[in-house]
């Protein structure tokens, strides 16, 4: 019997920035599909396909699917405002309804409202969602939980394996800090006990492959994994359809916690929820807080035996209960790979209704970004709303009345002076001719707007 073939849909690189390396689709995706031989596969990047031809993918997307006919188009979109990079939902639309295709999408950081609303909207126009970072967080952000599946970040094991004949460095930590607050404390009263702790940054630009970020936790006797994911998210509405900005630490599971109980450290983990739905606490890893951090890292490198006890039995979890073989086993369960699914019925009103959430998204996420009211965050606000209309043109009238009630008047300078910086783009013409109205403008500085007329 054949096996099926999948088409991954998918960034190639870190950031979709070639600076920044191979994404880690590569491994966590491609490579963990590879180490188990049930099928075969192929990519499709969107992002190398804008630098090599300077436009969207979609209609070359939609040829190669017609030609090739996968039994499963396996999606990591990135819907962010990065320009020419993101499929149309259109698109996905179109390979769904009309080639018949079954679709997943696999969503890392479920935990964030921003993040699930994305899902949402394909909800209605894909076979389901992944989530792999929680296994509850997505129950409180859908009416339609049985279109979600969670799983778990899944590994290359030809990568990720305890294989070294020897643990030099006593204990690690494998991550990023800039943003983490948490773990600029932690890691800060670690060195001020006196311990040396090996630090890495982990992976992106100038930082390690992905094979000497893997051997940093084959050579480590603990690892320490920080479990907050920290940022800004809207809050519920209020009244005149604005939300509130929040400052919110989440907690989820990792992927370092795979990653280094796989290669065979001892996982020291910050207390939290998620991990315990996992592993088991005190016998697959150690918990820590604030306080017993420190005496925790000291009692662990002093008692071998139970160090390796532990470290052995969180591997054996991890290989036993969440392998690639078993991540995989599960989507083509779910898709029901043999036989293929039959007779997809996808209406157009999943289509409207798809570009409805997107859409309201992306205004949400715009007026995140214009309440912070510095020039970064004005444009990032402005690709939000340039996003918002090339998804679903149809919506620019509330387009329009957003930007109108958003736009505060300490804001417009810097506003106008990104708008310079843009040049002429046309959406942005369409804004301004609302913006034109404000009283700041009519009362002078509406010559700073002749560029563009």
């Amino acid at each position: 019997m054949a096996k099926p073939h999948i088409l991954f849909v998918i960034e190639k690189w870190a950031g979709r920035n070639p600076i920044y390396g191979i994404s880690n689709n590569e491994h966590n995706l491609v490579g963990s599909l590879e180490s188990t031989g049930l099928a075969t596969h192929e990519c499709f990047y969107y992002d190398e396909y804008y630098y090599l031809h300077q436009k969207q993918g979609d209609e070359a997307l939609l040829s190669l699917c017609s030609e090739r006919k996968p039994d499963l188009i396996f999606l990591n979109w990135f819907p962010w405002p990065v320009d020419g990079f993101n499929l149309k939902l259109s698109t996905i639309y179109r390979l769904r309804a009309n080639l018949q295709l079954p679709i997943v999408a696999i969503w890392w950081d479920s935990v964030w409202p921003q993040v699930m609303n994305m899902a949402e909207c394909l909800s209605s126009i894909i076979s389901f969602n992944i989530v792999v970072d929680s296994r509850t967080a997505f129950l409180h952000m859908t009416k339609n939980p049985e279109k979600y599946l969670p799983l778990w970040p899944p590994q290359d094991t030809r990568i990720y394996c305890d294989c070294s004949n020897q643990r030099d460095i006593d204990i690690s930590f494998v991550g990023n800090r800039e943003s983490y607050p948490d773990r600029v404390l932690g890691l800060e009263t670690i060195r001020k006990s006196g311990i040396p702790i090996f630090e890495s940054g982990g992976r992106g630009k100038g930082m390690l492959s992905v094979k000497e970020y893997a051997s940093i936790f084959m050579r480590s006797k603990i690892t320490l994994n920080f479990s907050k994911s920290w940022g800004q998210y809207a809050e519920q509405r209020e009244r005149g359809g604005f939300r509130k900005l929040k400052n919110l630490a989440l907690y989820q599971c990792k992927g370092r916690v795979f990653e280094a109980t796989l290669c065979g450290a001892m996982l020291l983990e910050q207390e939290n929820p998620e991990i315990s739905s996992w592993f088991e606490p005190m016998v697959d890893y150690v918990p820590f807080n604030e306080k017993d951090c420190v005496e925790k890292i000291k009692y662990y490198l002093l008692h071998d035996n139970e160090r390796l006890k532990i470290a052995k039995s969180g591997w054996r979890k991890a290989t036993e209960n969440y392998s690639s073989t078993k991540f995989w086993a599960e989507i083509f369960s779910r898709v029901n790979l043999n036989p293929k699914e039959d007779n997809i019925h996808i209406s157009e009103n999943s289509l409207s209704l798809a570009q409805s959430r997107h859409f309201y998204s992306f205004l949400d996420l715009a007026w995140l970004h214009l309440k912070k009211g510095d020039i970064s965050n004005i444009e990032m606000s402005l690709r939000y709303f340039k996003h918002a209309i090339h998804q679903t043109p149809q919506n620019l009238v509330l387009l329009k009345k957003l930007v109108f009630q958003v736009l505060k008047p300490e804001h417009l300078d810097k506003f106008i002076l990104f708008m310079k910086r843009l040049n002429k783009i046309s959406c942005f013409h369409v804004i301004f001719s609302i913006l034109k109205k404000s009283r700041k403008i009519q009362q002078g500085q509406g010559k700073d707007l002749k560029f563009l007329e």
